[in-house]
This record gives C-alpha cells, structure tokens and sequence, in this order.
C-alpha cells in the first residue's frame, strides 16, 4: 500500500515536467524518507499550480503549519515564486530535475544523505538494464513522438564564456524592452545573461548534487573542487536562498565561477521551469561530464534520451593538427567526438554532439573551432559498445 500511495504522488509530480520519471520502487522509498504523512496530504490534494498559501493550509492536518511549510519549501517539494505585485504562491514541484536535487545540494553529510544516495544510485543502476535490444529503440521511439510535434527541447546547452570556443551572437529586439531580462540576451549566453539580470534578481550558489552524489558512491570526479558550482536565478533563487539550501553570490562571483568550471572541462547546462523552454530560466548546471546525473547517466548507458537545445557545433578545420591524444573524446559528455585509431582521423558524431564546446577548449591542437548553429537534438540512449562506465557497476561506499 506504500507503494501505491507514493506512486501516485509521483504520477502527479511528473505532471508538471516535461521530462518524467519512472516510479520504480527505489524512487517510492525515497520518497519516504522526505515526505511525512501530513506533507503529502497536501502534495496530493493541492493544485499543480497557483496555490495561496491559504489553500495549502486548509489541506493541512497537523498542528505546526509554519514548521511543515518550511520544510516543504526547504526540501523542494513546493515550488515557490515571488510575483511583484501580490502574495507569494506555490506549485508542485517535479520529481528530477526538481526537489529529489534539495535534499542532496545543501553540503549535509549525515546517514540520512547515505541513504538517500544509495536508493538513488540503485534506482538508476535498475533502469539502465532496460538499456537493450529492442527496448532502447523502442523508448527511444515513444519518446521521439511527442518531440515531433514541435517541443523546442527541454534544456539549453550554454556557450562556453571565453576562450577558444567562445562565439558571439547579436541578438535584435523589435519591442520596447521590459524587466524581463531573458527578453534581451537570451539565458544560453550566460555572461551577458547574468549581467542584464537587475540589481534586485537574486543568484544563488548551491552544492552540485550530482557531485554529492557521485562522492558518496565512492566514485571520482573528473572535476573535484569546486563543489559549491550550481547556479540558479529568479524565484528559485530567491526560494534556496530564503529556505538555506544554498546563499547568495554576486553577477561578479557567479561569472568567476562559470569561467573556472569552463577551464576545467565542465558544461554549461540552462533549465527552465519543468524543463519547458517556455518557462523562466531557474538554474545553470556546470556539469562535470563523469558525474552528472543527466549526461553522465547517459554516457553510463542510461535509458532516458537526451533532448536539448544547442546553438553552436565544433568543426574540424585543421585535422593535421591531431596528435591522436583523444582528450575531446574523454571530456565529450555524449561520446560524439574523438580520434578513431584505426582510420587515423578525428571525427565529430553531429547526432549526438550537443554544441558544449569542450572538446574545442580542451584541445591542445587547435583542431576544431565553433560555429553558430541553432539545433534541435533528439539523442537516442547509447548503444553498448559506447557505453563508457555502466550503471549496472555503480556501488554506494560502505562506511
């Protein structure tokens, strides 16, 4: 009965994404541990979107309301935003990209983290062995309908900031400009993206969860220090703020930050609200490519596709250059590029390469450079002869 009671709280929160999760068992146990009975009667009963706080508290049965709103706000659950003019409301959040991240980016290190990340580990390690013939074509499959009918992606891939891979664009705007920021300089060109935002748009800096994560299953990092690395803007960063799952930082520190991750081989990803490009930019994921949950899961055999928006690919315009040292190949985070030893050439799989810009940054050669081009890609999970470190091999550190 726990299970089914929990998986349909799950089935209402992957309402709100774009990008669901599957309720397997792990997830529900997880649930668990951050949910208490009085949470979910509100979870369950409120609307997906637009609740005052009146409303939630008349779905509340325990005695402390204050104490069970923190926590809710403070472990993700809710979604709360800060309109301008009028009261603060709430929505329900999603499952991941959502609130599973709260609880494992605040720099806790307790049992109760332990736990957490095993169930976590162990749900990924169980769907990646669906990663066969023919149910890897077949999901990928279901998966491409719904992108065919005109989903413009669900995360950007951002420009790299400086250096060898750096691309500047213009961006014309025919209307009189407002307050909403993303209406000048679009949220994948992230320097100018942040030094637009205004005087009074909070930034937050959180722990990177995936790295969290990645630590507690004994695993290295490609990328080891910082851990304080994940960005977010606007009402969730007001949210992580407000409710201490991370503090404030200045446009000044989180660009220092961006460009130190980008040196080090790192990736720029830009979410949106439910990962819906309609929504407002909320967060910018400086992923280190061994660890992240969403393209190391991949390069790990996971079973979820990768749907994103790029705007620039690498080109290969002096492959006389390569020495074969295949660096773009180890810090690619899709396994798109690298040098084939048996051909003697560096290649570029343009299916798969996502327009990060790491294997031009990281080059010692000069071998590529980036070009503008906007792109929609659709990256169906990797076949087995690609798959890098597979899930299936990831163990939680025993203490």
């Amino acid at each position: 009965m726990e299970y089914v009671k929990f998986a349909k709280l799950m089935a209402k929160m992957n309402r709100r994404t774009n990008v669901p999760q599957p309720p397997v068992p792990q997830f529900e146990k997880y649930c668990r541990m951050f949910i208490t009975d009085d949470m979910y009667d509100v979870l369950i009963d409120m609307k997906l979107q637009h609740n005052s706080e009146a409303e939630l508290r008349a779905l509340y049965h325990g005695g402390d309301w204050d104490a069970c709103l923190y926590e809710m706000c403070r472990r993700g659950l809710l979604e709360k935003h800060y309109p301008r003019d009028g009261e603060a409301y709430y929505d329900l959040a999603p499952m991941l990209p959502g609130w599973f991240e709260f609880p494992l980016s605040n720099g806790e290190d307790n049992p109760t983290v332990q736990k957490a990340t095993e169930l976590f580990t162990s749900a990924i390690g169980m769907v990646t062995t669906m990663n066969v013939e023919p149910l890897r074509s077949g999901y990928a499959f279901m998966n491409n309908l719904s992108k065919l009918k005109g989903d413009p992606g669900h995360i950007d891939v951002a420009l790299p900031l400086e250096g060898k891979a750096s691309t500047t664009k213009v961006v014309t705007v025919n209307k009189e400009l407002s307050c909403d920021t993303s209406s000048i300089y679009p949220s994948y060109q992230l320097k100018a993206f942040l030094e637009s935002l205004s005087p009074d748009e909070p930034i937050s800096l959180m722990h990177c969860f995936c790295r969290n994560v990645r630590a507690h299953e004994g695993q290295p990092e490609k990328v080891t220090e910082p851990q304080e690395v994940c960005l977010c803007v606007g009402d969730m960063a007001h949210q992580i703020i407000e409710f201490g799952v991370g503090r404030a930082v200045t446009k000044e520190d989180a660009i220092k930050i961006l460009l130190d991750c980008e040196k080090k081989g790192c990736i720029h990803q830009v979410f949106h609200y439910s990962c819906d490009m309609g929504c407002p930019t909320t967060a910018i994921c400086n992923c280190d490519t061994t660890c992240c949950e969403m393209l190391g899961s991949y390069t790990r055999g996971g079973m979820q596709p990768l749907y994103l928006r790029s705007h620039a690919k690498p080109v290969i315009v002096h492959p006389e250059n390569c020495n074969g040292c295949n660096i773009c190949n180890r810090f690619c985070p899709t396994v798109a590029t690298g040098f084939n030893a048996q051909t003697g050439k560096v290649f570029v799989e343009y299916q798969r390469c996502i327009g990060c810009g790491v294997c031009v940054t990281k080059c010692p050669r000069d071998v590529r450079k980036m070009v503008d081009e906007e792109r929609r890609l659709f990256c169906k999970p990797l076949p087995k002869n690609l798959v890098r470190e597979p899930n299936l091999k990831r163990q939680s550190k025993k203490k």
